[in-house]
């Protein structure tokens, strides 16, 4: 997660061992490893131990940002953790998309400085209620997975981590996509190209791990679209044209 985003590749995947500063706030978290190491082995027992999915991923929302046992993406890994209950429950994934960055920087802030979560919880809230319109889950389709998808699942990862690392812009997606498959069998390959369409319109940096992309990588492609709702929109205007019937 933290690839390509540290000035030391040494930082990732570690505790930290020095101490963080936290842009617009006064609070100043633990600096020492040794002091870090069991609060955060306590954060992670305690989370297990709690029952409710929503009350576990709001616990990691707070907690490890406000630890900040890392030297960078505290908040993104609080995110990714947050969606663990909801992932193993079954249940729609949390995204922030949709929801304010002021809005939960401001609750964040909260949290350091005045140990209060009234404000977080209510951006945590907004975001699963927007989360669950967005990505609704449809559990007739989990139970019967289409086989051409899980054939070819392995070539879907790939094509749609092809498709981000490279940069390719909106207007070339449809033909990078193509060249990419084209040794799919030919009675497979447009049902592979819209599954890959829909991929690509459902990225979200909670699920970027499962196509093996790196979040350096994802807000680069990211940005070569006006926003998230308008690439899903276009991407799966794409996808139903490919679902659509072909007329000889």
């Amino acid at each position: 997660m933290a690839d390509g985003l540290l000035q030391s590749g040494a930082d990732a995947g570690r505790v930290r061992r020095r101490a963080v500063a936290i842009g617009e706030s006064r609070y100043v978290p633990i600096s020492s490893e040794e002091r870090i190491k069991p609060v955060l082995d306590e954060i992670v027992a305690k989370g297990q131990a709690i029952k409710d999915p929503f009350e576990q991923a709001f616990f990691a929302m707070v907690m490890i940002p406000y630890l900040q046992p890392f030297v960078d993406v505290n908040k993104r890994t609080s995110r990714l953790a947050a969606n663990i209950p909801f992932i193993k429950q079954n249940l729609c994934p949390l995204s922030f998309i949709g929801t304010p960055k002021d809005a939960y920087i401001k609750g964040l802030i909260a949290v350091y400085e005045y140990r209060d979560v009234a404000l977080l919880r209510d951006v945590f809230a907004h975001a699963y209620f927007v989360s669950c319109d967005r990505y609704p889950l449809i559990g007739a389709s989990l139970d019967k997975p289409d086989p051409i998808r899980l054939r070819h699942r392995e070539a879907i990862k790939a094509t749609v981590s092809a498709v981000v690392s490279r940069e390719t812009p909106p207007q070339s997606i449809n033909s990078a996509v193509s060249e990419l498959i084209s040794d799919i069998p030919a009675e497979d390959r447009d049902a592979v190209h819209r599954f890959i369409l829909e991929d690509l319109a459902s990225l979200h940096e909670g699920n970027i791990a499962r196509s093996r992309l790196s979040w350096h990588d994802f807000s680069k492609w990211e940005k070569l679209w006006p926003d998230a709702d308008t690439r899903a929109a276009r991407l799966r205007a794409l996808a139903q044209e490919r679902a659509a019937p072909k007329h000889s």
